[in-house]
């Protein structure tokens, strides 16, 4: 009986826990045995009497999380997860999975293998990272397969990956071109193999038409970034863990016409543009080839320096082209164009504590831009402060947090005014679903020098990890809207109100993906409130188990009655705005998109091109005072009346 909470605690007379890193927690130190006597039988229980501090107790943790990608969010469905050569789970029909990690490992390195054929994905090698004893949520980006290309392997070939100019699309081996512009469109990286250069599993010189399958993460583009192979970093030889700045990741695959595997017989020349990064020719002499430890996730040189390739058609458009060497015997490995991070910090930021998620994990994403290149990383943390290494050149970064899947709420902690300016930080504590970044902190100029009044901001993880937690980044828990369960179809007295002009107003709502919401349905209360004192005039409870339904609000009785109807998202998920109709409702109404979808109806609003319809004096009122509503809800049901409410669910994994 009882429980002591769970926290990290301070043991031996320590001044800072933080300082020596002990892992000490609240535990119970005495109990006492009761004996609980009822009226046919009695037992024995232990009761706690005492907290204090201990050594913390070893528990499991749990990886829990969903695999998907594309644009549209596919699911990674019934793929293969390993750790090394080792098995652990299959995800499901959407993607989900769950396996658990013996011992105390902070960093794990999982690949997620198709071996079925069931996805267009390739595979992915994730390195997560733990917090030992706690539950841990991961999203993780699954990256398409490119387009095979043919080349022939007789004459040699070269392969342009990545574009500046459009980056969105996946590289088809020639590069893509700005349908708004005559200029030559110039890959940011190419691959090379001269004559004869692949073979056969038997080891024998391959001649003829095969198939490259080249993978590039383009940095320029963040959600690429997202969706990258690891993360960017290294050990030094002191065993420190150092940050990589990543200008593409490679990935390659050669096979015949018959899809047996090809292996070069000679090293890969991988070239890389100067100019398409914007960076010096000194800025490249820190640039190297760097491949992927399968066991570790960690990313080792292959090519210590990078030499200038000149060519005469170089020479005549002035490019400053830069060329490694991928050595053949890991042609198969991932490869990437990095270069160490020599100005770095670190930021502290803090995360609430919970009473009722005390085994989950709450993780950390920061990401950056400097330039045109964009970087991403991600840390998981226990409740309270931690200290996160990043890059300090960048020009913009946005702070998230989240919990389960659940953004947290950025919140102001009275960082020193000359600190605001120095890097224009920025809170934004919006509850707009319908966008990415709808809770986050924002900062430019995160570069030396840092402000010497108490900040977020450390030049070292010491200086970090024994700062007051006052000053640090900060965030909450968000405040659940609760739907009160005595919601049901009530219509106040003043609904239905006798009158010829009479009407019954509905509204169309549609679900994106409703075979992706809970058990395939998605429930919203669309309330009606009258005029500036809010009064409530009544509650509609939808439930739709198809893609659209209609509910009904109380309509304005004349032009001169204020009313505003919420729509209020029961299931978890987001509204969009992508959709035409949607569009049109935007600009016709200025509804307000957060959390709820409100808007003011009029009086003469009729518009079947944005889903709101209504009858037309139709509403009748017998001598019993009962309605007869001859203009009924499945009018609104059809395909010309679309929707301009639309709403998306979030998956569900579990």
């Amino acid at each position: 009986m009882g429980k002591c909470h769970k926290k990290k605690c301070i043991a031996r007379g320590l001044k800072n826990i933080n300082d020596c890193k002990d892992n000490f927690c609240c535990q119970p130190t005495a109990t006492k045995k009761i004996k609980i006597d009822c009226e046919r039988y009695s037992f024995d229980m232990t009761r706690v009497t005492k907290c204090g501090c201990g050594k913390c107790l070893d528990r499991q943790t749990v990886v829990k999380g969903v695999a998907r990608g594309g644009p549209e969010n596919i699911p990674f469905k019934y793929g293969y997860i390993y750790h090394g050569d080792k098995y652990l789970t299959r995800t499901g029909r959407k993607g989900e999975f769950s396996f658990k990690v013996p011992g105390d490992l902070s960093r794990l390195v999982v690949t997620f293998k198709d071996k079925r054929g069931y996805n267009d994905f390739q595979e992915l090698t994730k390195v997560i990272a733990l917090v030992p004893g706690r539950e841990t949520y991961v999203e993780a980006r699954m990256k398409l397969r490119p387009a095979s290309i043919t080349v022939n392997a007789n004459e040699g070939f070269e392969i342009p990956l990545g574009n500046s100019r459009s980056l969105g699309t996946q590289n088809s081996g020639q590069p893509v071109g700005n349908a708004e512009s005559d200029k030559e469109s110039v890959p940011a990286v190419a691959v090379s193999l001269p004559p004869q250069s692949l073979i056969a599993e038997d080891g024998t010189v391959y001649n003829g038409e095969a198939k490259a399958e080249i993978s590039f993460v383009d940095p320029r583009n963040a959600t690429e970034v997202e969706e990258a192979d690891g993360d960017f970093s290294t050990v030094n030889d002191d065993g420190e863990q150092e940050l990589l700045e990543t200008f593409g990741v490679i990935k390659m695959d050669f096979r015949d016409l018959n899809g047996n595997r090809l292996q070069p017989n000679r090293d890969i020349d991988v070239l890389f543009d100067l100019d398409e990064y914007n960076i010096t020719e000194k800025e490249a002499e820190n640039i190297k080839l760097w491949y992927m430890d399968k066991k570790t996730g960690r990313w080792r040189i292959m090519d210590q320096e990078l030499k200038q390739h000149e060519t005469r058609r170089s020479r005549r458009s002035g490019r400053k082209l830069f060329f490694g060497k991928f050595d053949a015997r890991r042609f198969n490995y991932l490869g990437n164009l990095d270069s160490k991070v020599e100005q770095k910090c670190y930021l502290k930021i803090r995360v609430p504590d919970s009473e009722t998620e005390e085994f989950q994990s709450t993780k950390i994403t920061l990401a950056t831009r400097k330039q045109l290149l964009n970087r991403y990383q991600v840390k998981y943390v226990r409740d309270g402060a931690a200290c996160i290494e990043t890059y300090c050149t960048e020009y913009l970064a946005v702070i998230q947090a989240t919990r389960n899947g659940k953004y947290l709420i950025p919140k102001e902690t009275g960082i020193d005014e000359d600190v605001n300016s120095r890097h224009v930080i920025k809170y934004y504590r919006s509850s707009d679903v319908s966008e990415q970044f709808s809770n986050k902190i924002t900062m430019k100029k995160l570069t030396y020098p840092l402000s010497a009044k108490p900040s977020p901001f450390y030049y070292n993880s010491y200086s970090c990890r024994i700062s007051p937690d006052e000053n640090s980044f900060s965030f909450e828990l968000p405040v659940n809207k609760e739907i009160s369960k005595d919601l049901v179809e009530v219509f106040g007295p003043n609904w239905y109100p006798s009158s010829p002009q009479s009407k019954a107003c509905f509204v169309k709502i549609a679900v994106e993906n409703i075979n992706s919401c809970p058990n395939r349905n998605a429930s919203f209360a669309v309330e009606s409130v009258l005029g500036d004192a809010q009064e409530r005039a009544g509650t509609v409870i939808i439930t739709l188990t198809e893609n659209a339904a209609c509910a009904e609000y109380k309509c304005p009785q004349n032009q001169y009655e204020k009313v505003r109807v919420n729509v209020i998202p029961i299931t978890t998920g987001e509204f969009t705005k992508h959709h035409d109709a949607t569009k049109n409702f935007i600009r016709k109404m200025k509804p307000d998109i957060f959390e709820i979808f409100s808007f003011k109806p009029s009086f003469y609003l009729r518009d079947p091109t944005i889903g709101i319809n209504q009858s037309e004096n139709e509403l009748l009122i017998d001598g019993d005072g009962e309605e007869k509503n001859i203009w009924k809800r499945e009018n609104c049901m059809g395909d010309q009346i679309k929707a301009g409410i639309r709403f998306k669910c979030k998956d569900s994994p579990f």
